[in-house]
């Protein structure tokens, strides 16, 4: 049997987003609906995921609204606002893009962006509400999804980003990333635990190579 790889998953996980040769908007929006739905664990036809990629979005590709579960005192324990910054290939251009799309995000959701399309002029209503009324467990969280993982100085640039963005909008605001090896590792630990079950059902020892599957995330 051949092992799976990362690098055959990704290459499988990409041929989706390109297949018919779709135009270069297409293939972001293929792309952002694809990597978010199974960061989150959603349905990609979830309702609660708002998509406002295109003109007037003000920054804003998809977002989210995660509502928090109910601690044992009957207390929320927090929801989250995920702000979804997309970028496939080469639409990614490292710390200048990172830099320039978080200003252009925060500058809407501060209410400087007027020419917004109608979803998101309402998106940032509901937005600018939750952080009103949010409380100290409450989250606005801006996400950077990329096909690869950010490199160090990339990484670094997020905690400037996290900085600027608290120091406008509030403790509230966290600023994360996340691209296809973050969701090829849900799914390899995820085939792990299948074939693991599986060995121990039936009494038989098998055994797993993952040194071509580990990778960071």
């Amino acid at each position: 049997m051949q092992a799976l790889t990362y690098e055959s998953y990704r290459t499988e996980w990409i041929a989706d987003i390109i297949e018919g040769n779709p135009s270069s908007v297409l293939v972001g929006n293929r792309f952002s609906k694809k990597l978010i739905s199974q960061w989150l664990e959603l349905d990609e036809y979830n309702d609660d995921i708002i998509f406002c990629d295109g003109s007037g979005d003000g920054g804003i590709d998809i977002a989210y609204l995660h509502r928090g579960d109910l601690n044992d005192n009957g207390e929320s324990e927090g929801d989250t606002w995920y702000i979804i910054q997309s970028k496939y290939g080469s639409a990614f251009n490292s710390n200048t893009t990172l830099l320039a799309e978080s200003e252009k995000v925060l500058e809407t959701i501060s209410g400087f962006r007027s020419k917004l399309s109608s979803i998101s002029s309402e998106l940032v209503d509901r937005i600018r509400n939750f952080i009103l009324k949010s409380s100290n467990n409450d989250k606005l969280v801006l996400v950077f999804a990329t096909v690869d993982p950010l490199n160090d100085v990339e990484k670094r640039i997020l905690k400037d980003i996290k900085t600027l963005g608290e120091s406008r909008i509030g403790n509230l605001f966290d600023v994360d990333s996340v691209c296809i090896t973050s969701v090829a590792l849900k799914y390899f630990l995820f085939v792990k635990r299948i074939i693991l079950s599986y060995s121990i059902s039936k009494c038989r020892p098998y055994l797993v190579h993952t040194s071509n599957c580990i990778f960071s995330a």
